[in-house]
């Protein structure tokens, strides 16, 4: 909530190559999503960063310079952007559920400006889950429970349903399915499909807020106190 930067570390030796300063605008807006990472019309990856003081940023990773910026984040940010097709969808909210998906649309050519294609304001957008998508569906899995299906490059919503539960966790996808694992320890697993369909739900009784990994097959889960690992031997 103080000073802010953003800096590139070398892996190698862990000195710092280069750090340029982030705005403030307030003591209480400090941005928790995590980047992700954009190929621009060069070819060249951008790094798109999300918070209230600037918005919706690209930055060239080997310098830290900006490409493009939109201040179109009226809240904070916890939840992470993701790209899904040729936009970039970031979500920003409060506790009391006044959450706002923004599809932002970045720049076709030099001198042009990144554009809103679209936005949700509505309780049913995530504030601390991340989105997930499979395809041009992206999946808003809601902190109250509520699961929304949109066309992504629209907006349009194919199907919302209420899952039940609480969620600090991110959903993840594995193929054609995706799993939300609630703060109350219940595995909800949903078709990645634009008709709303209910695969199967799993109790681990115990609290979790941790969001699920999977590699080598399986499916690694931590809980209040306890690491699970689920699938095949």
């Amino acid at each position: 909530d103080g000073d802010s930067s953003l800096f590139a570390v070398d892996a190698a030796r862990g000195t710092i190559r280069w750090q340029v300063p982030r705005k403030v605008l307030t003591q209480k807006n400090a941005a928790y999503a995590a980047p992700c990472f954009l190929t621009g019309r060069d070819g060249g990856p951008q790094m798109i960063l999300c918070g209230q003081s600037h918005g919706v940023t690209s930055v060239n990773p080997a310098n830290g310079q900006t490409v493009w910026e939109l201040p179109a984040l009226p809240r904070r940010a916890v939840g992470s952007p993701i790209i899904v097709g040729e936009l970039v969808l970031a979500a920003c909210g409060n506790g009391a559920g006044q959450n706002t998906v923004v599809a932002v649309r970045p720049p076709a050519s030099d001198g042009d400006q990144p554009e809103i294609v679209y936005q949700t304001d509505s309780a049913t957008a995530p504030y601390v889950p991340t989105m997930v998508a499979h395809g041009e569906l992206v999946f808003l899995w809601s902190d109250r429970g509520i699961v929304t299906c949109i066309d992504g490059p629209s907006g349009k919503v194919h199907w919302r349903q209420r899952v039940g539960g609480n969620y600090y966790s991110s959903p993840v996808r594995v193929g054609e399915r995706i799993y939300g694992v609630s703060l109350e320890g219940d595995v909800v697993t949903l078709a990645a499909a634009s008709e709303y369909k209910l695969l199967g739900r799993s109790a681990l009784g115990e609290t979790t807020r941790a969001t699920p990994a999977v590699a080598l097959g399986r499916m690694f889960l931590r809980t209040e106190s306890h690491l699970l690992a689920v699938g095949e031997n």
